[in-house]
């Protein structure tokens, strides 16, 4: 029929010859496509007639996506639900054995044999070549990394079926091993180091030497913060810190590293502990304080700095502030009682009542009067 068809309506057929055979590939990939497209349709429609009773209606119709050689299409797949039982299933994946974003055979064989030629990359460019549509390029490393697990666990089951004296390989540097099995669609497998395999006595040491490195900076860190906070808690009353969104600032790559290794939330609550034990008020100002924004003299604000401003000059005030002084200046500040910004850290002033008349008056009279 095709045949026929392509005689009949192709005029300058003598012409196109020579590059039609192109055009017949991709007549025969819509066809095979097609053809694969109503076959599944009538299955998956013959599939929920059979598991149909009268108990079960059909819910819903998804559509699963499915690949074959020629494409992907998409089949239909009924929910059957039981309202009495009040349960349902979906009948086409369990009788057809086809699920959501499932393959055929024949395109696991295709993306394996590829995969284990080249690189999962140029294997994706291949199958692209070869059968005229997109397979992704960490789907060709799937479907190669789960059928190795699959060679792998066949080849040992064979080999501890066939003998139980253990085999010596020739290779130790041996890192893959081909499997060819006929009519399978197995084809690869990964050799695993040994497990008893040690290491050698020169690497054993370096770790070790290492690790000390590693622990010896580890405890310098932890004295230098017992130090700090307990001089301190010995040489202050109170203690005012300031809350700080570390995990938003580890954020940062390029400051990430410096902020992890300083110890911000160790240090603090040695400051706490420290401060219950020898009786010191320690407290902690909200993080949306703007401390680095204000000036500690006359109160103005001049907004949001770069990290890389150190140094800041008040626009109404002309004083001159390094920006870590002023800003705990204004930790110390908000600590005892002055805040900046009342409507954003939800701190409102405390309203005085009015005396009574009987009620003897705290307000001295100056001298004189």
């Amino acid at each position: 029929m095709l045949f026929d068809a392509i005689i009949e309506r192709e005029e300058s057929l003598q012409e196109l010859i020579c590059d039609f055979d192109s055009t017949a590939a991709k007549i025969i990939q819509s066809c095979g496509l097609c053809l694969m497209s109503k076959l599944l349709n009538n299955l998956s429609h013959q599939v929920t007639q059979e598991a149909k009773t009268k108990e079960l209606v059909i819910h819903r119709v998804k559509k699963i996506k499915y690949a074959v050689i020629f494409g992907e299409l998409e089949v239909p797949s009924p929910y059957l639900w039981n309202k009495k039982a009040k349960s349902g299933f979906c009948p086409v994946p369990k009788s057809l054995g086809i699920e959501h974003g499932g393959r055929s055979k024949a395109v696991k064989k295709a993306l394996t044999d590829f995969g284990i030629e080249e690189s999962f990359g140029q294997a994706s460019k291949r199958f692209v070549e070869h059968y005229g549509w997109e397979v992704e390029r960490a789907s060709v490393r799937r479907e190669v990394e789960a059928i190795a697990s699959t060679a792998l666990d066949y080849v040992e089951k064979r080999l501890e079926s066939a003998s139980d004296e253990p085999i010596q390989q020739k290779e130790e540097t041996v890192s893959r091993l081909l499997v060819e099995l006929d009519g399978s669609h197995v084809r690869t497998g990964v050799v695993q180091p040994k497990p008893e395999q040690k290491d050698s006595k020169r690497r054993n040491k370096t770790r070790l030497r290492i690790a000390k490195k590693h622990n010896k900076i580890a405890d310098t860190r932890k004295d230098f913060l017992h130090k700090l906070s307990s001089k301190i808690v010995r040489e202050n009353q109170a203690i005012v810190l300031e809350d700080l969104n570390v995990s938003g600032m580890v954020k940062n790559r390029k400051l990430a590293r410096a902020i992890s290794l300083q110890g911000w939330r160790e240090f603090r609550v040695l400051c706490e502990a420290k401060s219950d034990k020898f009786g010191r008020t320690f407290k902690v100002i909200s993080r949306w304080e703007p401390t680095s924004q204000t000036c500690f003299d006359c109160g103005y604000r001049w907004g949001k700095l770069d990290l890389k401003v150190r140094t800041v000059t008040c626009l109404q005030c002309s004083a001159t502030h390094d920006r870590d002084e002023n800003a705990a200046k204004n930790i110390e500040k908000v600590g005892i009682g002055n805040c900046h910004d009342s409507k954003r850290t939800h701190r409102g002033r405390k309203t005085v009542l009015a005396a009574d008349l009987n009620e003897a008056s705290r307000i001295t009279a100056p001298l004189g009067r």
